[in-house]
């Protein structure tokens, strides 16, 4: 899960009697694999404190940073820019100097601006994605007709 294998986790989850699902130590994963599949980030991040044995702490960091990463790339994709409080907000993280620290970390070019409580998303992340849908209709329609003559 932490690597976003999720074919491969349902894949060892097969293997694992049903009788056992309720073990705490294999709920508690499956719960988590849920809340992937439903897209409930926030969920995902917040059971850090809800973990069954202190075993699972290190997979839980390393799947918190995998969700994360996941945020802050659909935050890039969608917005220019956001505002402090929500980023904060959106990627569970406490304070500014940490935001910083992970986009560094990440090398993800951000600018945190604390004086305007903005975080601003580095431009070559973007891809302009304009679609030709004029071209695409005369073209759509010309194969039509090519189709209704062959036939």
């Amino acid at each position: 899960l932490a690597q976003s294998k999720i074919s491969e986790f349902h894949t060892e989850l097969e293997l694992i009697p049903v009788d056992l699902w309720e073990n705490p130590c294999i709920k508690f994963p499956i719960k988590l694999e849920q809340y992937l599949m439903e897209g409930s980030y926030p969920k995902v991040l917040t059971s850090v404190d809800q973990v069954p044995a202190p075993s699972f702490h290190y997979f839980v960091s390393m799947l918190s940073g995998t969700v994360r990463d996941s945020i802050a790339e659909s935050s890039e994709a969608a917005y220019d820019s956001l505002p402090l409080d929500e980023a904060l907000r959106m990627l569970k993280i406490t304070s500014v100097g940490e935001l910083e620290e992970y986009a560094t970390m990440r090398e993800r070019g951000w600018d945190v601006d604390k004086a305007a409580k903005v975080v601003r998303f580095r431009e070559e992340h973007k891809v302009d994605l304009e679609v030709p849908s004029q071209r695409l209709i005369i073209e759509t329609l010309s194969y039509a007709k090519e189709l209704e003559r062959i036939v």
